[in-house]
């Protein structure tokens, strides 16, 4: 398999950018599907070189209005679906299902903000926690704390519930990350009444946080 990392990246669509790893305009024309990144893929897969070709990306947003122009096999959106972050919700699931793509999640533990509980967060706010997100997050620890699993138990197991991704990147930074959610797999999705409980306090649109 070979993706186009960061394919919101303006530099992949448009010659001469200044800055090449700004987001490309969500209201600018390009053409997405004959970009030389994208041709240099298809000729790999027809060269032997892989099997599959895809996009990989960080902005659902972005990354979705790249998937409804384009032709590949697999959609890899990280950052984008976890306990309290759900812009998958709006319509990243479904354009996956829809274009019949893989649809690949990643960044499950949003770069560790899933992996331990920090008390002193909700003390001493870190700078991208707002006050909205600073209330979901003390929300999630309550219910952690209730469930009894650990964060990381409890984020690997409540993205268990969705069908929709082929494959979950866990992007574990420990090989007791890994030992956790090996085990939080085998245990299955979350408990319905759980994991409702954990859904109520997601955030599906930019903005909200």
């Amino acid at each position: 398999m070979l993706q186009i990392h960061e394919a919101n990246w303006v530099a992949w669509w448009q010659d001469g950018v200044e800055k090449a790893t700004d987001s490309f305009d969500i209201d600018g024309t390009y053409d997405f599907d004959n970009s030389p990144g994208l041709e240099t893929l298809r000729q790999a897969k027809r060269d032997g070189l892989c099997r599959h070709i895809g996009i990989t990306g960080n902005r659902a947003q972005h990354m979705c209005h790249v998937l409804r122009n384009v032709s590949v096999d697999t959609f890899l959106l990280a950052f984008s679906y976890d306990p309290i972050i759900r812009y998958a919700e709006i319509d990243g699931f479904d354009l996956a299902a829809e274009r019949r793509v893989t649809l690949i999640l990643g960044a499950i533990f949003h770069g560790g903000r899933f992996t331990a509980v920090h008390p002193e967060w909700l003390d001493e706010p870190p700078p991208w926690m707002t006050p909205q997100l600073r209330e979901r997050f003390a929300r999630l620890y309550e219910i952690q704390k209730e469930s009894g699993m650990s964060l990381v138990q409890l984020a690997v197991r409540f993205v268990l519930m969705k069908e929709e991704p082929s494959v979950i990147l866990i992007g574990a930074a420990s090989p007791d990350e890994i030992e956790e959610s090996v085990n939080a797999v085998h245990e299955g999705p979350l408990p319905r009444d759980l994991h409702e409980e954990v859904r109520a306090i997601g955030v599906t649109q930019a903005g909200e946080e």
